[in-house]
């Protein structure tokens, strides 16, 4: 099959797909309730004084999950995402201090969470990111219908911070 087949086979299933659709917007006192809802396998712990404001908002579509993530106090955090998925990460540039996998970030990179080991990272006070994550398959079959050839374990290769320059990652 063509690639042009494939992007015409995959435009008429997106036709048959529902629109993304928000999952979940919820808000957290306690950081256990916020990690739960995250839907990952992680623990935080907290580095600033006070109580947390922490938000999470999910946005499901056909073949991704999408996460808006709010925190107001600074943590470490290390975990796993979902198990056969894909998972990057987006920080945004106003969040200041972040640490991702030992590397210092500015916001607007572009992330791996997928290391055979876990992920590990250090947020300042205020800080905002989006993930998502689509499951391995479809970003295998993805590249395999638009013929790109590409090795997803290359790619991703144990680093934590894919794109560092704000105007690759847009």
């Amino acid at each position: 099959m063509s690639s042009m087949d494939g992007i015409k086979n995959r435009s008429a299933r997106s036709k048959k797909s529902r629109p993304p659709q928000l999952a979940s917007d919820m808000q957290f006192t306690d950081i256990e309730s916020f990690a739960e809802a995250c839907g990952w396998d992680q623990s935080f712990r907290q580095l600033s004084a006070g109580r947390l404001l922490g938000r999470v908002r999910t946005l499901v579509g056909t073949g991704c999950i999408a996460m808006k993530l709010e925190l107001n106090q600074a943590y470490h955090q290390i975990g796993r995402t979902i198990p056969g998925f894909v998972t990057f990460g987006l920080p945004d540039p106003t969040s200041g201090d972040f640490r991702w996998g030992g590397a210092a970030t500015r916001g607007g990179e572009f992330l791996s969470f997928d290391h055979p080991g876990g992920f590990e990272g250090t947020s300042g006070k205020n800080f905002s990111g989006c993930a998502i994550s689509f499951p391995r398959e479809r970003l295998e079959d993805l590249a395999e219908t638009l013929d790109i050839p590409i090795d997803l374990d290359r790619v991703l290769d144990g680093r934590s911070v894919l794109a560092s320059d704000t105007r690759s990652t847009a």
